[in-house]
């Protein structure tokens, strides 16, 4: 009995000191933990001082070097992307040297002792072999510091040479601007200008807005089209063979015709006549001013007298002007454009294989194409007068092999066109004689989104040729980019001015859905 009381206080005792062990544990651990957040405070005081001299130094390094930009125009994407790459180099400049800081710094170890929960703190210089090396600084050593200097390098001398540069003039200070602000803006999205813009085929040699520019510079950027590979022409470097375009001579009969007899004539035509100085109408075949072989198989063919269009159209294109027709299909245009047209190419010198042709006809379709090669076949046969075809959906070997021998008309879709002029660097037909073109069904071209291939096309032939359209219908916007193609044009319409022809009679049909198929086969 009187030993248990003994026992309780000796197991009191060594409960009292278990617990005074703990406590001084945990004040140590308390006591390290401040110490060692004391010397990271420091470290960080340290580094941030550091940064904060360094800052000031490179400002007053800017202020004293004065204007190194001086050469480019501010602008405020420029001024940002100046901002961002001088936080680039405080970035860089800021981690290379917070890691060398690290690095002569002794290094802080701590080592936990798992079993009993001590903390063991060393501060050592790395100089004794038997420490254990941290994988941290080990990585940044081996790959983040390497990579540092080498940006830090890079950094240095782009500014060496920025301090180098000095600009030349005014002229300078202006490219480098614009220059500047291209660069600023490549990472801006760009709107391709559409089918009512022209700024892809403005004049190089005039200067333009800035915007124009860094359109051009976007689309260089993104994937070139074929319309694209096909390179402008400087028409002022080129030497062009003088040709004649006015063969027009109007005869007796029709030059007593006085103006009340012509709008009379006119009238029962149904001819609408929009120009200054329009040659009168002809009659018959025999006032045109043909060559005795066309106007031979011209009376083979039947063709009585010339139709409304051709009778205006033939003294306005063979006196070498330029010409809109307006008419309904059926109505003649064909040989309104063609027959000048041979009369045209048989006043200028044979061609030979590797010159491109004289007369060149662009259509939308390839029905259509072929139809018109069918109607001049008619007549090159009888004048010695090669023509080919172009068109997509068949053997583009035939065709070339045909236009490497030489050709004085082609016939054309504006897509196949363009492909053939790029193919084989241009060596296979060229653009260079073309005195005569022709675009038929104009509104389709345009409507089918062939306006950048036709305005391509048609830059890069010569300024002084004849140019025709005709088309069967003419809305307003087509015609307003019609008449950027034409020089001084005199517009001839038969009928109204129309979108879809009067004698076209439309039935609607309205069927149940399970009838439908049936009906359409």
């Amino acid at each position: 009995i009187n030993g248990s009381p003994r026992r309780k206080s000796d197991g009191d005792d060594s409960d009292s000191k278990e617990k005074e062990k703990r406590l001084t544990h945990e004040e140590e651990m308390e006591v390290e933990q401040k110490r060692l957040d004391d010397e990271m405070e420091k470290r960080r005081r340290r580094v941030q001082e550091w940064q904060e001299q360094k800052r000031k130094q490179e400002e007053a390094e800017r202020e004293k070097q004065g204007e190194l930009e001086s050469g480019k125009a501010w602008t405020l994407e420029g001024e940002e992307s100046d901002d961002e790459d001088g936080t680039g180099r405080h970035t860089s400049m800021d981690v290379d040297e917070d890691d060398k800081l690290a690095d002569n710094e002794p290094r802080e170890s701590m080592v936990v002792d798992v079993d009993n929960g001590t903390v063991a703190s060393d501060l050592h210089n790395g100089d004794t072999a038997d420490d254990e090396i941290d994988p941290l600084d080990a990585f940044m050593n081996s790959m983040v510091l390497p990579e540092v200097e080498k940006l830090q390098n890079a950094v240095n001398s782009t500014l060496d040479k920025a301090s180098d540069f000095k600009p030349k003039d005014k002229e300078d200070e202006r490219s480098n601007g614009r220059q500047s602000r291209k660069r600023s803006n490549k990472s801006i999205g760009r709107i391709i200008p559409g089918e009512e813009s022209d700024s892809d085929y403005a004049d190089p040699d005039v200067e333009g807005d800035p915007l124009d520019e860094d359109d051009d510079e976007f689309m260089k950027r993104v994937k070139k089209t074929k319309v694209e590979k096909l390179s402008l022409v400087d028409h002022s470097k080129i030497d062009y063979i003088p040709f004649k375009k006015n063969f027009y001579i109007e005869v007796k009969e029709i030059s007593k015709m006085t103006l009340e007899e012509v709008v009379l004539y006119r009238k029962q035509l149904e001819l609408k006549i929009h120009g200054k100085d329009v040659p009168k109408p002809v009659k018959s075949w025999n006032q045109t001013g043909l060559t005795s072989k066309v106007l031979e198989t011209i009376k083979k063919a039947n063709f009585e007298k010339p139709m409304p269009i051709q009778a205006q159209a033939l003294p306005v294109i063979m006196s070498g002007r330029d010409c809109i027709g307006i008419a309904k299909t059926g109505s003649g245009k064909t040989l309104a454009f063609v027959l000048p047209m041979l009369r045209h190419i048989k006043d200028q010198p044979p061609v030979v294989a590797g010159d491109g042709p004289i007369g060149l006809i662009m259509a939308p379709t390839r029905e259509l194409v072929q139809q018109i090669h069918s109607d001049i076949k008619k007549f090159t046969k009888v004048m010695g007068i090669r023509c080919v075809p172009v068109y997509g959906g068949s053997g583009v070997a035939q065709q070339i092999s045909e236009l490497k021998r030489g050709t004085e008309i082609v016939v054309c879709t504006p897509g196949r066109m363009i492909d053939i002029l790029c193919t084989s660097s241009g060596k296979i037909t060229n653009l260079r004689r073309v005195t005569y073109l022709v675009m038929d069904e104009a509104d389709r071209m345009f409507d089918m989104g062939f306006e950048p291939q036709i305005t391509r096309i048609v830059q890069n032939i010569r300024p002084d040729r004849q140019t025709v359209l005709f088309s069967a219908t003419f809305p307003r916007q087509v015609e307003i980019l019609a008449r950027k193609v034409l020089n001084k044009p005199v517009e001839i319409q038969v009928g109204g001015r129309s979108v879809v022809n009067k004698d076209i009679a439309q039935l609607v049909e309205v069927r149940p859905e399970n009838e439908r198929f049936l009906r359409l086969l």
